[in-house]
């Protein structure tokens, strides 16, 4: 085979560009004015037409609950959610209780029992509907609007407690976010004291309420049942995840009545078995406030290794914790009048001024029966006819006395724990409705709620 040189081929080039012609090496050759006739011209494509969408109506609204019927004082906004082409935006009608809007976005109150909620869009086309019913809360009390003279108006929220007879599940993450939404927006609670067993839930709830703006967020796990040393462990442990969340607003309660929650004055195995010889040892004991303050204070001391922002410890009433010694930043104090008692809340309250810490009240409340107030903080041990009056009356006469003293701020015992064997009698300022199972709002609940604080 005979190899050809680089100048020899490009010779053989220059023969067939002269058959071809002499725009081989011309500039025209390589950027042609005008397509090679041996070129193909590019194949036109027809225009592509626009796939339409049929017309759908959609629609929202809020506040939306999945666990708590809806609030028949507050307006429900409706959203149109239809979705429609440039220049082609469809007429629409909504439908609820027979009044009728060409609105596109809507609004109005419900009164109580179930609605339907209707849209219809029309496009001249097509026409489409989208319904939804929503149920309204029975109650909803019209008591006068009244000052709460307290910087934190707050509520304690439970997460789930399993040592106290399955009164109180683990709770899931959407019931928490609807839960303090409601607690921040209709009751107007700038404090959310979360408490409970499960870390995990505690964490979470507070994140959620940094999220919703609350002034302070309390985290209050509480080991029921717990020896000393599992409980420090636990502390320091939570302290470590507070820290992480970064927020001012977080305070860390180390412990509440742990004179019953640990097994530090009573070895008793139980609760309940704690709580039936508590009375007998205060009395006979004289060692044992001394055992409860050094234990909160090994507990605050576990908390701030890791954990730079206040905490608190709630006592019981009657352990009347020498707060000089405590080294907690605030002090917590349960306080609920009984029949037994004494020294009342307001001479209670007096007395923790002169300590110069900033007071709260970490629980206050009333059961929901006849004659519950006369029981205070163990209305759990007792009943009577059922009667929402009594909660509602008795959570005043608290807010009127801590809206006196001008205490830092009170925290109302609780959104919801209900008891397994009387549920609806429970602390709780809402209770398990017909419709659904859903929460329904106590009187109690309005009654909060009209305590609006000094400059809120």
């Amino acid at each position: 085979m005979t190899r050809l040189s680089r100048r020899k081929f490009l010779y053989a080039g220059a023969g067939a560009a002269t058959a071809a012609g002499i725009g081989y090496f011309t500039k025209d050759y390589w950027s042609p004015r005008s397509p090679s006739p041996t070129t193909p011209s590019p194949t036109v494509l027809p225009t592509e037409t626009p796939i339409t969408k049929p017309l759908e109506a959609a629609f929202d609204y809020s506040p939306k609950y999945k666990y708590i019927l809806q609030d028949p004082n507050q307006a429900i906004e409706f959203k149109n959610l239809t979705e429609y082409s440039e220049n082609s935006k469809p007429a629409c009608e909504w439908g609820v209780d027979g009044v009728t809007s060409q609105n596109w976005d809507y609004s109005t109150k419900l009164s109580p029992g179930k609605h339907t909620a209707r849209l219809k869009v029309s496009d001249g086309k097509t026409t489409d509907w989208s319904s939804e019913d929503i149920d309204v809360d029975e109650y909803g009390p019209d008591y006068p609007e009244k000052q709460l003279d307290v910087l934190i108006k707050g509520i304690t929220f439970s997460i789930g407690q399993p040592h106290w007879g399955g009164a109180d599940t683990i709770k899931t993450d959407e019931y928490i976010d609807e839960c303090l939404y409601l607690i921040k927006n209709e009751l107007q609670c700038n404090g959310i004291k979360i408490e409970g067993f499960y870390e995990n839930k505690i964490l979470y709830a507070g994140k959620k309420a940094i999220e919703l703006g609350f002034d302070q967020i309390i985290l209050g796990p509480r080991f029921v049942d717990a020896t000393r040393n599992e409980t420090v462990d636990k502390i320091h442990k939570i302290s470590q995840e507070a820290e992480k969340l970064d927020s001012d607003s977080i305070v860390l309660q180390v412990g509440v009545e742990l004179s019953l929650d640990s097994r530090i004055i009573s070895d008793k195995a139980s609760y309940v078995e704690r709580a039936a010889e508590i009375d007998r040892i205060v009395r006979t004991r004289n060692s044992w406030i001394g055992l409860l303050i050094d234990f909160v204070n090994e507990l605050v001391g576990a908390a701030e290794e890791s954990f730079h922002g206040p905490t608190i410890y709630a006592e019981a009433h009657y352990e009347k914790m020498k707060w000089n010694e405590v080294k907690t930043r605030f002090i917590g104090t349960n306080q609920w009048d009984d029949m037994w008692r004494t020294e009342h809340v307001p001479e209670a309250l007096q007395r923790l001024t002169f300590f110069g810490k900033p007071i709260i009240v970490t629980e206050f409340g009333c059961a929901t029966f006849a004659g519950a107030s006369n029981y205070g903080g163990i209305a759990w041990n007792y009943t009577g006819p059922y009667n929402e009056d009594e909660q509602a009356n008795t959570i005043e006469k608290y807010l009127k006395i801590f809206s006196n003293l001008k205490i830092h701020g009170s925290y109302l015992y609780m959104f919801y724990q209900p008891k397994p064997w009387a549920p609806e009698i429970e602390w709780s300022i809402v209770k398990t409705g017909k419709i659904q199972n859903k929460l329904q709002r106590k009187k109690g609940f309005y009654m909060y709620r009209s305590y609006q604080r000094v400059g809120s």
